[in-house]
């Protein structure tokens, strides 16, 4: 299943980037997120694609979603070359910044 092999391989490449930026430890308290998808299928909603990327998140960089208390997210469409199409998070820690 297809799913299935990019949450294994998320899950994955999650972990590696936390043992580089916060020592491997997971972040405990509140987080904020940004996330941009970079060439994600036109008929992708970008709520799904969110989910996919805090559930393999979960128990790899924070402990569970429910920290997060900021989030932006992004589906950036333009002509990419094959194997191109990304995705990049960014987890901070503290508290919802007020608009």
């Amino acid at each position: 299943d297809n799913y299935k092999a990019w949450h294994e391989m998320a899950s994955v490449l999650m972990r590696d980037a936390c043992v580089k930026q916060n020592g491997g430890r997971l972040y405990e308290g509140p987080v904020r997120v940004s996330v941009r998808f970079y060439g994600a299928r036109a008929t992708a909603d970008v709520d799904n694609l969110v989910k996919s990327c805090f559930d393999a998140a979960n128990g790899m960089i924070f402990r569970d979603d429910r920290q997060v208390v900021e989030l932006h997210a992004y589906k950036l469409d333009g002509p990419f070359k094959a194997g191109a199409a990304r995705t990049e998070v960014e987890i901070v820690p503290g508290t919802a910044q007020r608009p």
